[in-house]
């Protein structure tokens, strides 16, 4: 496993990484069952994903808010095996890539970092529930003390970068620690999100081992009438004046 550094000040170019990550799991998901998860279409070519994406960072990127986006690196150092890599990982990028449409600014350079920086994986969180969790009837008894006493935080987003070949390996675990010292820090008593809940519950029994416990289930209705069945998991982090 590669030693991952967690950058926690938010980019403009994470949008555009943030986006080609997710396309870059859909040919894996579709190789392990797990098409209906995402679906087909690029998230990158879906304009509402796309806004969603540029307001979490743009929101993270406001003093204002408790929204913060985490991006998991990996220093290209001259001893790193190419070979773990994927062979369409363009290396040699400056990061200077704009907009949702462009390649995706996979490596960061600047004058803070001796080394080329991997762009492997990324968390957003939010102070708020999803739109179609909240829609949820039977879930509103569940959720209501957390919005009463603002106590929470909401995983939106935890992806990584297939391009990245097994350099993404661990970048789950290791932006799962940064979230959770992030929520303690602000006084946080959980961390909540939600996940598809298909193909015998493989995604759900990842984040349980991440430390999410499965607290409700609902099923949403996707724009083009796909039902998508879904989990909903919350994470006890506690609360302490000790930030992350």
């Amino acid at each position: 496993m590669p030693e991952f550094h967690i950058r926690t000040t938010p980019l403009q170019t994470d949008t555009p990484f943030i986006l080609e990550a997710f396309d870059s799991a859909l040919p894996h998901l579709a190789s392990i069952g797990s098409a209906a998860q995402w679906g087909t279409t690029p998230r990158s070519t879906q304009p509402v994903f796309v806004e969603h994406v540029r307001a979490s960072v743009a929101a993270a990127q406001s003093a204002s808010t408790e929204a913060a986006v985490f991006v998991a690196e990996v220093a290209l150092t001259p001893g790193l095996e190419k070979s773990r890599l994927d062979s369409n990982l363009n290396v040699e990028g400056d990061g200077d890539a704009a907009g949702a449409g462009a390649q995706a600014p996979r490596v960061r350079k600047d004058a803070d970092t001796p080394y080329p920086m991997l762009q492997v994986a990324a968390a957003a969180l939010t102070g708020e529930f999803a739109a179609y969790v909240l829609a949820q009837e039977h879930l509103k008894p569940l959720v209501a003390g957390a919005i009463e006493s603002a106590d929470f935080l909401y995983l939106s987003v935890l992806v990584s970068d297939f391009r990245a070949g097994e350099m993404r390996r661990g970048a789950g675990g290791a932006l799962m620690a940064q979230v959770r010292a992030y929520a303690r820090g602000r006084g946080k008593r959980a961390v909540w999100c939600d996940c598809w809940a298909g193909n015998g519950g493989k995604l759900v029994g990842y984040y349980e081992k991440l430390g999410f416990v499965a607290v409700g289930e609902f099923a949403a209705t996707k724009d083009d009438g796909v039902v998508w069945e879904g989990k909903l998991l919350r994470m006890d982090v506690g609360g302490s004046e000790e930030d992350g």
